[in-house]
């Protein structure tokens, strides 16, 4: 019962990690070096998770780049550790940003593009059926 909520609880963090916009192979190996107190070698990050060498490797490199792990050299050899999960916060912040110029920018390359909207109705019924629109949009107390 107990392993059943800690796969509830992983699988949980895994879509988490996911929506934060890493892959589900990348999140695997972040919480699986997250548990380590040392530096691993790849090999041995492979055989933990299952995942396929080349997919360990290229999502190693992928979190380096995030910053969400880092190597050391030990007898030639790469060895791989989690940064702590502060990280993860400074990654969304930076989305924000980028989002937040992308937005701008966008707002001004368009600005002039909604100066002014109107709408044409063709008859006295259609008239008199968006102003009967209005009155029931229209909220308690407000002003038409």
């Amino acid at each position: 019962m107990k392993q059943n909520h800690e796969e509830k609880e992983t699988k949980h963090l895994l879509n988490n990690l996911e929506k934060l916009g890493l892959t589900e192979k990348e999140a695997r190996i972040y919480i699986y070096l997250i548990g380590r107190t040392a530096e691993i070698g790849s090999s041995k990050i492979v055989n933990a998770t299952g995942l396929h060498g080349q997919y360990v490797y290229t999502a190693l490199g992928s979190l380096e780049d995030k910053g969400l792990v880092k190597h050391v050299i030990k007898n030639n050899r790469k060895k791989w550790s989690a940064n702590p999960p502060a990280r993860i916060e400074s990654l969304v912040e930076e989305k924000r940003i980028v989002a937040n110029a992308a937005k701008d920018a966008l707002e001004k390359m368009f600005a002039h593009q909604h100066d002014q909207e109107f709408e044409v109705y063709q008859g006295e019924d259609q008239f008199i059926a968006n102003e009967f629109q209005m009155i029931e949009d229209a909220g308690q107390n407000s002003f038409i």
